[in-house]
C-alpha cells in the first residue's frame, strides 16, 4: 500500500493535534480541580452536579434562616424570663396583701409597687428587636403589640344661652347637685345675682371639688361644659333646683342624644384600657425543603386586655383596703403566671426544634459535600498520571514523525 506524502503529513498532524488537545484538557482540569469542564463531556454527571450544588446552596439559606430564628427566639426568651420574674413578684405581693392584718399604708405601698410592675409588663410586651420590629405583634411588626388608652372623664353640657350673663333663675340663687357613682353627693350653690352661665362656671370651679367647668362659645351661643375626673368610678349624675329648660344637664344613661332641653352626656366615663394592637399572623421560616418553624410568640399568648384590667383592679382594691377584693384577684394573677409559663415552654420547644434542625442541615451539607467530591472534584493523582502518559505518547509521536519525515532515497545517493 502506497502512502502519499500529503496523506502522511495529514494523518500525523491529526494525531499530534488530538494528543495536544488531550494534554491541554488534562492541564485545564488540573487547573480547575474539576472532573468535567463542559456539560457536553458527560451530560448525566453535569446534571447530577448541578442538582447537588443547588441543594448545597439551599442548605446555606436554611442555615441563615436558623441563625435568624435562633436570634429572634433568644430575644423572646430573655423577655419572657423577665415577665415571669415580674409575675412571681406580683404573686408574692398579692398573697402578702391578702392578709387582713396589713394596714392601709402597707397596702398602699404594695399597690404602688404592683402598679409599677404592671406598667413594666406592658412595656415588655412592646419590646423591639435590633431592626425596630415589635416582636409580639404578629405580622404587624411596625406597630406596638399592646396600646393603652388613657381614662376618659365624663363630660356634660348645658343648654345653649344667648350670652354669658343671661339670667338662669331670674336673679335668684339655685343649687347644682353632682352625685358620683362612688362617694357622697356634692352641692354647689350659685348665689343670687350670679345665676348666669359665667356665674355657674365660677361657682363650680370655686367649690374645689373633683369637677371643673368651662364656658364654651362660638361667638353667638354659650354652653357650660362640666367635666369630672377620669374613670368609670368617677361617673356622676347632675340635678338642680332649676328645670331642664333652664339648665339642661343630664346624666350619662341617656347617651349622646339631644332633646329640646339640651345636650345629654357628651362623653361617658371610661377607665384606662389596654388592647391588643397586632395581628394573629405567625412568622414562619423555611428550615428545610419540607419544613417550616414559627419563630414568634403572639401578644395574646402572653396577656389579654382582661389581664391588665385585673391588675388595675388589684391596685384599686389595695388602695381601697379591700381585702376580699384582693383575695379574689389571686386567681387572676395565678392564671396570668400559668399562661406565661406555658408560652415560655412553647418558645423553648421552638428553640429546641431550631437546634435540632441545625444538626440535620449540617449532616445534609456534609453528605452533599461528599457526593460533590466524588462526582465533581478531580482525582489529582490519577489526573497527573494520565497527563504524564499522554505527554510521553505525544512526545513519542512527535519524535517518530520527525524521524520518519527525514527518511528519503536521496540520503542514500552518493
Amino acid at each position: 500500500m502506497r502512502i502519499s506524502t500529503n496523506q502522511f503529513y495529514q494523518v500525523n498532524g491529526e494525531k499530534m493535534s488530538a494528543g495536544q488537545s488531550k494534554v491541554a484538557e488534562l492541564q485545564a482540569k488540573l487547573g480547575s480541580g474539576k472532573q468535567i469542564l463542559k456539560p457536553s463531556e458527560d451530560p448525566g454527571k453535569a446534571n447530577l452536579i448541578s442538582g447537588l450544588e443547588s441543594a448545597k446552596k439551599r442548605q446555606e439559606v436554611y442555615t441563615k434562616n436558623v441563625d435568624a430564628g435562633e436570634t429572634r427566639l433568644t430575644a423572646e426568651s430573655a423577655v419572657l424570663q423577665s415577665m415571669t420574674t415580674i409575675m412571681q413578684r406580683i404573686t408574692q405581693l398579692t398573697v402578702q396583701s391578702a392578709n387582713d392584718t396589713l394596714g392601709v399604708s402597707d397596702r398602699d405601698v404594695i399597690a404602688t409597687e404592683i402598679e409599677a410592675l404592671r406598667d413594666e409588663l406592658l412595656n415588655l410586651t412592646n419590646t423591639q428587636d435590633l431592626t425596630g420590629a415589635y416582636i409580639f405583634s404578629g405580622n404587624k411588626t411596625g406597630s406596638p403589640a399592646f396600646i393603652e388608652e388613657p381614662p376618659k372623664a365624663q363630660q356634660n353640657k348645658s343648654n345653649e344661652y344667648t350670652s354669658a350673663t343671661q339670667s338662669l333663675n331670674s336673679g335668684s340663687a339655685f343649687t347644682l347637685t353632682i352625685t358620683p357613682s362612688v362617694g357622697n353627693a356634692e352641692n354647689i350653690t350659685v348665689d343670687a345675682g350670679s345665676d348666669t352661665p359665667r356665674g355657674l362656671v365660677d361657682a363650680i370651679n370655686a367649690a374645689n371639688k373633683p369637677y371643673s367647668a368651662t364656658l364654651e362659645t362660638d361667638g353667638a351661643k354659650y354652653r357650660v361644659l362640666l367635666k369630672g375626673a377620669g374613670g368609670m368610678t368617677n361617673s356622676f349624675v347632675v340635678t338642680s333646683t332649676l328645670t331642664d329648660v333652664d339648665l339642661g344637664f343630664h346624666d350619662t344613661s341617656n347617651g349622646n342624644t339631644a332633646d329640646n332641653s339640651g345636650i345629654k352626656s357628651l362623653q361617658n366615663p371610661k377607665d384606662k384600657a389596654v388592647s391588643y394592637n397586632g395581628d394573629y399572623g405567625r412568622l414562619e421560616i423555611n428550615v428545610s425543603d419540607v419544613r417550616k418553624i414559627a419563630i414568634n410568640t403572639l401578644g395574646p399568648d402572653l396577656f389579654s386586655a382582661a389581664d391588665f384590667a385585673a391588675l388595675d383592679g388589684l391596685v384599686t382594691d389595695l388602695r381601697a383596703a379591700d381585702g376580699a377584693g384582693v383575695r379574689t384577684k389571686l386567681a387572676n394573677v395565678s392564671s396570668i403566671s400559668d399562661r406565661l409559663v406555658n408560652s415560655y415552654g412553647a418558645m423553648a420547644g421552638r428553640l429546641a426544634a431550631m437546634e435540632s434542625q441545625r444538626s440535620v442541615i449540617d449532616e445534609t451539607t456534609l453528605r452533599i459535600d461528599e457526593l460533590l467530591i466524588r462526582e465533581d472534584d478531580l482525582d489529582y493523582a490519577e489526573a497527573v498520571t494520565e497527563l504524564s502518559k499522554q505527554s510521553v505518547a505525544l512526545q513519542a509521536l512527535q519524535a517518530s514523525f520527525v524521524k520518519v519525515a527525514e527518511l528519503s532515497l536521496f540520503n542514500y545517493l552518493r
